[in-house]
């Protein structure tokens, strides 16, 4: 069996693909499938507040254009998650 380098990963056709590589095209494809969504950062700053207000809040900026709020955990109507969760904070 052959044994891969740990930060590669095997494809279809079992060339490898740094592991850099799928996290810049993941987080691509987060913004380009999703016309509605914004930055974390984007999303605070339209919403006049600091991740120290949001952090402790019951109800928080989703990273969406149509300023829309949600739960911690949760997604908007726009499928764009709330900036606790796109941070990586839940």
């Amino acid at each position: 069996m052959k044994r891969q380098h740990p930060e590669s990963r095997a494809v279809q056709h079992g060339a490898p693909v740094p592991v850099a590589q799928l996290v810049a095209g993941a987080v691509a494809s987060l913004t380009q499938g999703n016309p509605h969504r914004i930055t974390p950062a984007e999303a605070l700053r339209r919403a006049s507040l600091t991740l120290e207000e949001v952090a402790t809040d019951s109800i928080v900026p989703a990273c969406c254009k149509r300023g829309c709020q949600v739960e911690p955990d949760g997604h908007c109507a726009h499928a764009c998650p709330s900036v606790l969760l796109a941070l990586g904070m839940i």
